[in-house]
This record gives structure tokens, sequence and C-alpha cells, in this order.
């Protein structure tokens, strides 16, 4: 049976699919969507991502014309993201160590390089994070073999080359990254959370243009790890960072759970615009880490994580309207995951449709793949 043969799909407002599977278990894989086409690849078979690695390239929906693929090396803990006609995947720990692959789809027409020149990244690394502006796409920091990395490399949709970017102010892994449009057209680039190798972080910096890190005034209101980000477009055009979830040591306290054995988990959402304004803040109706987030117009979708409830893999999918100062609660927390599970890639297609694919279920990898609408968009049918 094919990728998706299994589907056959009504997709309602606010509607959910389960007992949808990809046919191969996998976790630490990545995913990003570009027009209505979406991308899985890589990831492993094992929970912490040291072996089994994996090299095949899934699309969603199943039938979609691409072009047979594997990356060029199997690999998990890497980064993925769409801008334009284009959808990358980048670096990950595969049997030969950390890589500097990188892998291009051009949306409509064919797995590059066509011309022979295989890009790269400018370290091989894992746990790298990816997010895509306008013209730019960003894959910043990450591990290296002998510590962390503070490496940025910037792929140009506009010349389909790679080149390096600014490094970062410091090394990070375990962080989390966004991309804004500013008025100006240029792209913005957040990195916010995660660790230097010494703490744990709390601080935002903030790449305008392309040229120079700065600090933004307002940081993350805790030091944190392993958030979630996707970047919300308003009605009007303005776009907003967000932040979610996370995993820090604190004793309790507001917007945090922790278990008993000490695992202390976030709810916060935290969302900022190009002054660097923290303007909207909300919360999740679980406090989790390792979880997926996607955006669709104003709403950014949280889904899955591990929770600190019982740190085990969490079910949750909250949806919020980041836009909507006014509203600063979930506009539904009714969705859940066929199965809870942390480590999962997500994905955001047109027509809001969205894509949550594979992770650890509660110490098994696992399969699964839920697909959602968002309101305000049109049903759409996929088989």
């Amino acid at each position: 049976m094919s990728f998706w043969t299994a589907f056959i799909i009504l997709l309602l407002s606010f509607g959910d699919v389960h007992s949808a599977y990809t046919g191969e278990p996998a976790t630490y894989l990545a995913g990003a969507g570009s027009g209505q086409l979406a991308l899985f690849g890589g990831g492993s078979k094992v929970i912490d991502c040291s072996e089994q690695f994996l090299q095949n390239v899934l699309p969603f929906p199943g039938g979609s014309p691409v072009p047979p693929a594997q990356l060029i090396v199997g690999r998990c803990g890497l980064a993925a993201a769409s801008s334009g006609a284009y959808i990358l995947f980048a670096g990950g720990n595969s049997k030969l160590g950390y890589s500097a692959s990188v892998d291009i789809y051009r949306n409509g027409s064919a797995w590059l390089p066509q011309n022979g020149v295989q890009l790269s990244l400018s370290q091989p690394r894992a746990w790298l994070q990816a997010a895509a502006g306008r013209r730019w796409v960003y894959f910043v920091g990450g591990a290296i073999p002998l510590g962390l990395s503070a490496a940025v490399d910037m792929f140009d949709t506009e010349t389909a080359m790679m080149r390096p970017g600014p490094a970062l102010r410091e090394p990070r892994m375990f962080h989390s990254v966004a991309a804004t449009t500013a008025r100006s057209g240029g792209d913005v680039l957040w990195v916010a959370g995660g660790t230097n190798g010494a703490e744990v972080l709390s601080e935002v910096t903030v790449l305008r243009g392309g040229r120079k890190w700065s600090v933004n005034p307002t940081g993350l209101s805790a030091k944190k790890t392993r958030l979630a980000a996707a970047t919300a477009t308003c009605s009007d055009g303005k776009q907003l960072a967000c932040f979610g979830g996370g995993e820090g040591i604190v004793d309790g306290g507001e917007g945090w759970e922790c278990d008993r054995r000490g695992f202390c988990a976030s709810r916060a959402v935290e969302c900022f615009d190009n002054t660097g304004l923290r303007v909207f803040e909300g919360i999740l109706s679980q406090a989790r880490s390792r979880l997926a987030a996607v955006a669709v117009g104003p709403y950014v979708i949280f889904a899955g994580g591990r929770s600190a409830s019982d740190g085990l893999g969490s079910t949750a999918v909250d949806v919020l309207n980041v836009c909507d100062s006014s509203a600063q609660a979930r506009v539904s927390s009714d969705l859940v995951l066929c199965q809870g599970r942390a480590d999962l890639a997500g994905a955001a297609l047109g027509a809001g449709v969205v894509v949550f694919i594979g992770g650890n279920a509660r110490g098994t990898v696992t399969d699964a793949a839920d697909v959602f609408t968002i309101p305000g968009t049109r049903p759409v049918d996929y088989v």
C-alpha cells in the first residue's frame, strides 16, 4: 500500500483525522509545507536518535507529483523549512556522524541540484533549528561533535545558493527560531531560549536584514529549552514570532508544572512583534516540552510534547488566535492527537490544513499521523 493510500479524508472546520499512518515509525524527523504540498523526511526508529537512521522523504497528500526521493544520507535530529517554492532539509545525526547535508526540493519541479553543485551547511551539526523568511531560509545553531554551534547558514531563494550568516552571540542547542518580515520587506530572525552548554537561557536575540545580532529588550518569561515556535500572520499583514511550551529547572510557579522526578514544563505562549514588544501572552492547556508548532494565518497550533503531569507523551492540541490580544484564551483545546507523543514533526499546507507525523509515544517510536483544519478555512478533500 502506498504512503497515503489509506487516506479517504473529508476535513471539516476544526475536523481531525485519526488512524492515519505513514507506514514507517519515525521520531526526530522533520517536515515543512509549501502551497498544497508538505514533505516529511528523515528520523530514527529509536527514541534517542542514535541509530536506525531513516532516509525516505514522504509527501502529503499521497499522490502528490513529487519525484521519488531519499535524503542524501539517512539522519535524524535534522531541520526543515520552506520559503517560496523551496522545501529544504538540513543537518542531522547520521551513521557517519553529524551531517552538513542539505536536501532541496523545488515545488512543482525537481530535487536539486540539477547542475551538479551540492549545497551544504558551513558546519556539520544536529539538533539545529530552521525558519523561513520572505527571501532567506535560516539554519541556526545545534550540536557539533565537541560541543555546541553558533553557526547560521542562509539559503537564498532568489539564487538557490547557500552562504554563512552572522554567527550567534553564543552557541545554542535546544533553542527555537522563527522568522518574520519587516515593513521594509527584509527578514527578521528570532532565536529564543535553549542552552549555551553552561546554562539554560531566556534571552531572545534578533537578526535584522541578515546583518547583526542584537538582544531583544524583552526576553522569554523564563529560562527554558525544547520549546516550539511558529510565525503568525495577522489580518493587517503584521507578523508575530511566537514561542510556546518548553522545559526548565524551576520549582513550580505560575505557568509551570513539575512531575515527581523534577521534570518541569511550561504552559506559556509568548509572541513578539517586529518592534520587539511582547504583544501576546497565553497558556497551553497542558504544560509540555518537545512539542511541535505550526501556524495558519493568525492561528498557532501546538501539538503533542512531553507532559509534565505524567512525564509521558501528550495528546493535547492547542489552537490560539495570537493576533487577538483580547482573546488570550485558547480558541480550541478540544482537538487531540490519536496517540500521545513527543518529538513529532508538523507542517502546514494551504487551505488551513495542518499535519503532525511520527514521534516518541511513551518510549515507542510511532508512525501515527494526524490531520486537522483550522477555523475560517475551506474544507478540503484528500484521497
